[in-house]
């Protein structure tokens, strides 16, 4: 009988772990302190600039991916100077190894040693050393790895360390996953939020597209959706260990199909990380009205970036005047830098955190 409470206790136990170790919080954006930001035009960076898409800080060196078909290329800057500092990629000024349309991830690039990117047109992980130096940077073609079958439609892919990647949408297995170079062996996450009804394999890629970071420090990956205002914390094992919702404003708003409808909105843009915070773009727009909004960004007065600890405690936000689709934190300088690739006026702003 002994023996048959101790197994019971233990299973009760297991259970009570594996559910006290996710948890959901919640947060009421209206009512949360908040610092207003102006932004600056960033002269120096600007007629260097041609259609800015994703920008991205490491230590003193600012990135900036342009992604123009023809002329698709990282650009290069000094956060302390503004100075430019070389090109890579496509009929830029260092060996053109890009095809075409790459994505990646905030990354801490310098420490690293290395840039990783997702070459779509040829659907592999690229790395590249950059080398930071006083006047220039330089770039040596370190490694690459080609994606398997299951993944080759994956939106966003990094390397989580020599021997795993992890991706984030674009599939129809799961919603996040970790994949084995060696083995291709591949783990899934769940689609989260649950609509409550079956979402079509076709499209539930499309429907859970978002955006994810990796804190390398803390162990933990954090993902965001473009359509679910709603953020997670999983731990590198892939346990989901936080929920975060805006309390007021958190609804199921795709149908079976997995197509957003005419009442669906855009509520977060971007995801990047420092060793303490997280933080997120918010826009919160009609998904109708979203492209007048990114061809103009006067049309939309406000976008904001919300802080929370990596508990998943929300601190605070702070509002940028304009909408941005991309940003990154610049925490040695006290700044942000934000674009938007469909802005008529093609340019990079910062802000000074105050």
């Amino acid at each position: 009988m002994k023996k048959h409470v101790y197994i019971f206790f233990n299973i009760i136990v297991i259970f009570t772990s594996s559910v006290m170790a996710q948890k959901t919080l919640k947060f009421n954006r209206e009512e949360s302190e908040f610092i207003r930001l102006t932004r600056n035009f960033e002269q120096d960076l600007n007629k260097r600039l041609i259609e800015p898409y994703f920008c991205d800080v490491s230590d003193t060196i600012l990135v900036v991916t342009e992604n123009k078909l023809e002329n698709t290329q990282f650009k290069f800057f000094s956060t302390v100077s503004g100075k430019f500092l070389g090109s890579y990629g496509k009929k830029g000024e260092g060996p053109g190894e890009i095809s075409y349309l790459p994505t990646m991830i905030h990354q801490d690039f310098i420490k690293n040693e290395g840039l990783i990117f997702l070459d779509w047109g040829k659907k592999r992980i690229s790395k590249i050393r950059v080398e930071s130096m006083l006047e220039r940077v330089d770039f040596i073609p370190q490694q690459y790895y080609v994606l398997h079958s299951d993944l080759i439609f994956a939106q966003r892919v990094m390397y989580l360390n020599d021997s795993t990647v992890v991706g984030f949408g674009g599939v129809r297995q799961g919603r996040l996953y970790v994949s084995n170079i060696r083995t291709d062996e591949t783990t899934f996450t769940e689609f989260i939020p649950d609509p409550g009804f079956t979402v079509s394999e076709r499209n539930i890629g499309y429907a859970y597209f978002g955006y994810f970071s990796i804190s390398s420090a803390n162990k933990r990956i954090v993902t965001t959706s473009r359509y679910f205002n709603q953020l997670e914390i999983y731990d590198y094992n892939l346990n989901l260990l936080s929920v975060i919702r805006n309390e007021n404003e958190f609804e199921i708003q795709i149908d079976t199909k997995g197509l957003v409808n005419e009442n669906s909105r855009v509520y977060y843009n971007d995801i990047d990380v420092s060793d303490n915070y997280i933080y997120a773009l918010y826009v919160n727009v009609n998904v109708n009205e979203t492209l007048n909004e990114m061809l103009n960004d006067d049309e939309v007065e406000e976008s904001e970036i919300h802080v929370f600890d990596w508990d998943g405690n929300f601190l605070m936000r702070y509002i940028l005047e304009g909408y941005y689709e991309s940003f990154t934190i610049d925490e040695r300088n006290n700044r942000f830098y934000a674009v938007n690739p469909y802005d008529i006026s093609k340019n990079i702003y910062s802000f000074d955190i105050k």
